[in-house]
């Protein structure tokens, strides 16, 4: 036998175009699971939104009691129903807008003198469920940023506050590690085991083995002729 690694033979036409078809195939399936991913993490923001506008307003008369103004109610209201229309969007840009319309929430001046809106749900007695809401609301941006490839142009803006960028940021790093961990995941079942490259007839069930064996047996133990 040659020292020399044999050659293998080259990959026909028709094998080349079933491997391109794998490959494409398996591309459109992680689209779609990312896509769902997104999915599912906007639907969980939306419905902390939603909770927590109606805690608000169970609550409102604390707030307003410990001396926040009517105009700053008004402006929650607005600006969660802002970052709830935008994560309805649908297509490229949801994370921009959405990105602007949380920053707006925590930056903006009101006439009661709150710079945000903090301090307005602590008064209230929902500290814990809004940190809750703008938490998951972040991971559905960082999301978006992973499906749209759009973390640059997030990064880039000027209408957004440096502590927001660096909080979607983190938002954004934080899925890429669990696609990468589903993806170590998907490796290991996609990879090839010793038992499954054994003999064809090892695979036929104990019956046929058995009796492959035997014939394969008597034909060794026949006299030559």
């Amino acid at each position: 036998m040659s020292s020399q690694a044999k050659l293998l033979p080259e990959p026909t036409a028709e094998a080349l175009a079933k491997s391109a078809e794998r490959l494409e195939r398996g591309r459109e399936h992680a689209q779609t699971f990312i896509a769902q991913a997104f999915e599912d993490s906007k639907n969980m923001a939306r419905a902390l939104i939603t909770e927590l506008m109606m805690q608000l307003l169970d609550s409102v008369e604390v707030a307003l009691l410990a001396g926040h103004s009517g105009d700053h109610y008004e402006a929650v209201q607005l600006g969660f129903h802002h970052i709830a229309y935008c994560l309805e969007l649908i297509g490229p840009g949801v994370s921009v807008c959405a990105a602007e319309a949380l920053d707006a929430i925590g930056v903006d001046t009101y006439h009661d003198g709150c710079i945000g809106h903090v301090p307005f749900f602590k008064d209230a007695g929902l500290q814990a469920l809004l940190t809750n809401c703008v938490r998951t609301i972040q991971d559905a941006i960082g999301m978006g940023m992973v499906r749209d490839g759009d973390l640059q142009l997030v990064m880039r803006l000027e209408t957004i506050s440096q502590v927001t960028k660096s909080r979607l940021r983190s938002a954004y790093l934080i899925p890429k590690r669990y696609l990468r961990d589903v993806g170590t995941h998907m490796m290991e079942f996609g990879k090839e085991l010793p038992s499954d490259h054994e003999p064809k007839w090892a695979k036929r069930g104990p019956k046929k083995a058995a009796k492959v064996a035997a014939i394969a047996a008597a034909g060794s133990a026949a006299p030559a002729r």
